[in-house]
């Protein structure tokens, strides 16, 4: 199986951070398919995600450019068009929010190969480890990436996402939204968040995914311009949310 983590605060209930049915398959199951659309769509990579946790949405959307990139350069390899830098690596944005500041120091100690902490440096290596299986490459290129685009200030990690100012470049193609449910950060599933942090953040063309799917996020996503793809959730969970806004 893959690792996940019990949360609890006096702030917030007992929560796990997946579902007992695998977190990796979760997130893959949810995340992975809306990143594969916004590249097939030939945006660029400018992901936001809102919940680090563990890392797996991060790891998942470094390995899906990788390899989106490899085949594309494999293809025109083919063609005998030499090789150029930006076949090889897109220019990635990616902004995670997490709120935990345990985990955000804990995650970029272990990014940087910094004073790795007992107890959380190993659940993240386990993460990228099982990633990069996933994705037939080596652990140690993945977290490479991961960490160049840590230090080239294209990988960044900020606290409370309800603590986020934005600006007109701080705009993104693809939303990961994977915040603890509503019961444990009611603001952040609430309409009077939601819509106007949909309006400011979305980039013209966007792609959206959630593993949640309620009338609050739905009316939000549509009046931000996103058309609803709800479809079934991961294992026997109800629904989950894709969207698009083109």
């Amino acid at each position: 199986g893959s690792p996940t983590v019990r949360v609890s605060s006096p702030e917030q209930p007992i929560e796990d951070m997946h579902h007992s049915g695998g977190a990796l398959s979760e997130s893959q199951f949810i995340y992975a398919e809306i990143v594969r659309a916004a590249l097939n769509f030939n945006l660029l990579p400018r992901i936001l995600s809102v919940g680090l946790g563990l890392g797996y949405n991060e790891a998942i959307s470094v390995a899906e450019i990788l390899t989106f990139e490899k085949k594309r350069y494999e293809f025109l390899e083919k063609l005998l068009i030499p090789k150029r830098p930006e076949h090889v690596m897109p220019e990635i944005r990616m902004l995670s929010f997490e709120k935990d500041e345990t985990i955000r120091t804990c995650y970029l100690n272990w990014l940087q190969n910094k004073s790795p902490d007992a107890f959380w440096a190993p659940l993240f290596q386990e993460v990228l480890i099982l990633v990069a299986k996933k994705y037939d490459m080596s652990d140690g290129h993945l977290k490479r990436e991961m960490n160049r685009l840590f230090r080239e200030e294209k990988f960044k990690i900020a606290d409370s996402v309800e603590n986020y100012k934005t600006s007109t470049t701080d705009q993104f193609s693809i939303i990961l939204y994977d915040a603890f449910s509503s019961k444990a950060t009611p603001n952040l599933w609430s309409e009077d968040f939601l819509t106007p942090f949909l309006n400011t953040i979305s980039e013209k063309f966007c792609f959206f995914s959630s593993y949640a799917s309620n009338a609050s996020l739905n009316r939000s996503l549509t009046s931000s311009g996103y058309l609803l793809d709800v479809h079934r959730g991961f294992s026997n969970k109800r629904n989950a949310t894709w969207a698009y806004r083109c």
